[in-house]
């Protein structure tokens, strides 16, 4: 895949400590997993993209469903890493990307356990910040960290988010197997604390943009000699300047107003490697999973 930038941050709480450079053309799921990757994608492009450019800054209370997911990995296991973003779905479930959920071959082999903080607006005024701990994940069995198919994954909570305020609430989800072409020409949301900058930093609060759902055909023609994931769907930012999703966003939910209600059809996924404001951006289509969405929860309730 030329092009494709895979949007996860697993920076260490420490930013410093990880610096390195996104190369466009260049095909990962993590961007430290770059040097990792380089003889097996020598000649392909899938990055991470983390970051909402040319976006606004949140209030509290507006994205109530939107979490931001850290780990605790076998690298250092009293360290915390941010690994994304994601959204409430019940009380003790969230959905985000499956590049979020596995472990990162290399680097991290075992993900120890998750913080997921929710009610989150400013990360250095936690206000309305609450915190809980997560210890097992389910990527999907089908996940292709190579080719970004299926990239979709749940983390179970160890505990139950309390949805008495009205910063921290769950938010529905597309029916299932709703037809992805019914989305093109529609307006929707994207958003997370990625970068807000395509060379960063790393945003210090949640912020938004608003995103056209394209054709996937014209999406594939921004990326030419790339096989898309055919469980994505494609949109794109409008009007000057253009927002878009970026590097530390990944997993974060993509929502639709419909009918009057907010439902989330997507999440962040892939960008382009060349800048994540130059070309369309990919996001898994959460409709084809519902089903397994369903299934994994019912599975899983104890």
């Amino acid at each position: 895949m030329k092009g494709i930038i895979l949007l996860e941050i697993i920076f260490a709480i420490f930013l410093a400590t990880f610096t390195y450079s996104v190369e466009a053309n260049y095909v990962k799921p993590f961007r430290e997993m770059q040097q990792i990757y380089e003889a097996t994608f020598e000649n392909k492009s899938i990055d991470i993209v983390t970051r909402i450019i040319n976006g606004e800054m949140a209030t509290e209370g507006q994205f109530p469903y939107q979490v931001r997911i850290l780990i605790y990995g076998s690298d250092n296991c009293t360290a915390r890493r941010l690994r994304g973003g994601g959204s409430i779905i019940a009380k003790n479930w969230v959905l985000t990307a499956g590049h979020c959920t596995a472990p990162t071959p290399g680097l991290i082999d075992t993900i120890f356990a998750f913080q997921i903080q929710a009610g989150l607006v400013i990360v250095d005024e936690p206000r309305q910040r609450k915190i809980v701990l997560a210890s097992n994940s389910f990527p999907h069995p089908e996940y292709n960290p190579n080719t970004l198919e299926n990239d979709i994954g749940l983390v179970k909570m160890d505990s139950y988010f309390d949805f008495s305020t009205p910063y921290v609430k769950p938010i529905p989800l597309v029916a299932a197997n709703t037809d992805k072409a019914s989305y093109v020409g529609q307006i929707v949301t994207a958003s997370g604390f990625g970068y807000i900058e395509n060379d960063g930093p790393v945003s210090n609060e949640l912020r938004y943009t608003q995103l056209k759902v394209i054709d996937f055909s014209t999406c594939l023609e921004a990326y030419p000699g790339d096989d898309l994931p055919d469980s994505s769907f494609c949109a794109e930012g409008f009007g000057t300047p253009k927002g878009s999703t970026c590097e530390g966003d990944s997993g974060g939910p993509i929502t639709l107003l419909m009918n009057g209600k907010t439902i989330q059809i997507g999440l962040v996924s892939y960008s382009n490697g060349n800048g994540c404001d130059t070309a369309p951006a990919g996001y898994t289509n959460v409709a084809q999973f519902v089903p397994w969405i369903q299934k994994v929860m019912r599975e899983n309730k104890y």
